[in-house]
C-alpha cells in the first residue's frame, strides 16, 4: 500500500541475499527513504493500496579475489565478522599477494577480538605492499 504522502507500506523481499541482516536493511531502507506518486483523486493525494515494493536480490557468486574482497567488505560493513573473514581467506587462497585482502581480513579478525590473527594479517599485508 502507498500511503497518500506516497510512503511504501508493503515492503517485502521476495528473493533473499542470503543475510538476514542486509535484508532487514534493505526493507528498512525502503521503508524511509522511498517514495512513490500518489494516486490523485481529483487533485487530492488518496492511498493507493496496490502498490507493492518487492525487493530481488541478484548476487552472483564471486569468482575472482577482488569478488571475495569486495563482498567481504560488505559483510563486514553489517557487522558479520565471520562472514567477511571467510570471503577474506577465500581471496587470500586465489591471490596469496594480495595485500587489501590480508588488511580487510585483519580488521576483521580485529572486531572478533583476535589480535594475535590481526597483527599477523597486517603485517603480512605490509610486507606485500613493500614489495609492490
Amino acid at each position: 500500500m502507498s500511503a497518500s504522502d506516497g510512503v511504501i507500506g508493503n515492503v517485502a523481499v521476495v528473493k533473499s541475499s542470503g543475510a538476514a541482516r542486509l535484508d532487514a536493511a534493505a526493507v528498512a531502507c525502503v521503508r524511509e527513504k522511498w517514495r512513490d506518486t500518489p494516486a490523485l483523486q481529483g487533485d487530492t493525494p488518496v492511498p493507493s493500496p496496490g502498490h507493492v515494493a518487492a525487493i530481488l536480490f541478484s548476487v552472483e557468486a564471486p569468482s575472482e579475489a577482488a569478488d571475495f574482497v569486495e563482498r567481504g567488505m560488505a559483510r563486514e560493513s553489517i557487522g558479520d565478522h565471520a562472514g567477511a573473514i571467510a570471503d577474506f581467506t577465500t581471496a587470500i587462497g586465489s591471490d596469496p599477494k594480495n595485500p587489501a585482502a590480508y588488511e580487510a581480513r585483519a580488521h576483521s579478525y580485529a572486531a572478533q577480538g583476535d589480535r594475535a590473527r590481526a597483527t599477523a594479517d597486517l603485517r603480512e599485508a605490509k610486507e606485500l605492499d613493500a614489495k609492490h
